[in-house]
């Protein structure tokens, strides 16, 4: 199974969890204005993945000192496959140019990924792929349909468009329906090179 039909099925798990909750109580005030917070996406596609027996890591830290204290919103550690494989997630609430440029900046954090851990602790480390994982949620179909199929949009569409032609991410999307109002599950893999030193 490729990593990408891994993360598919997460997200179809994913957006069923999101249906039952969201049928029981929707969480946000002006439903028709605010959509739902990302860290609905994010806490649901961490609980799919703990139920796979991966081990998830909320908030983690960039291992690279000149990052900062620049955080993930999801590390994903799938030890089940040889060699392991960590996603390094990040995930929007996709409504505007302004959010999509925030991807473009995801996607260079994401590509920078460094464990955070001591240089004397790297030796120990099994050999693992690396995959970055963009995950965003919006109720707007026009957002939905370009998240599909990428056409000019403007400024900040078009730099995420060629970001992720240059990185060659595989994009889907899933929506949500049945809910107070239908939501558009959208999301990306593409593969991270391991830095050398």
């Amino acid at each position: 199974m490729t990593i990408h039909k891994t993360v598919s099925g997460i997200i179809d798990e994913t957006c069923k969890l999101m249906s039952d909750g969201l049928a029981h109580y929707w969480p946000v005030i002006n439903a028709g204005v605010n959509g739902l917070q990302e860290a609905n996406l994010t806490y649901h596609f961490a609980a799919e993945c703990l139920r796979r027996r991966m081990h998830v890591y909320p908030e983690a830290s960039h291992g690279a000192p000149s990052n900062g204290r620049r955080r993930f919103d999801l590390l994903v550690i799938d030890p089940n496959h040889t060699p392991n494989t960590t996603f390094i997630v990040e995930t929007k609430k996709l409504f505007s140019s302004g959010k999509a440029r925030e991807i473009v900046d995801d996607i260079d954090k994401i590509l920078s990924f460094e464990r955070a851990i001591s240089s004397t602790d790297k030796a120990s480390i099994p050999l693992e792929k690396r995959v970055g994982v963009l995950l965003a949620i919006t109720q707007r179909e026009d957002v939905a349909e370009w998240w599909c199929d990428p056409y000019p949009y403007g400024s900040g569409w078009d730099r995420l468009r060629d970001k992720l032609i240059v990185v060659s991410a595989k994009m889907d999307c899933k929506t949500i329906e049945g809910v107070l109002i239908k939501q558009h599950i959208l999301y990306a893999t593409f593969d991270v090179p391991e830095k050398h030193s």
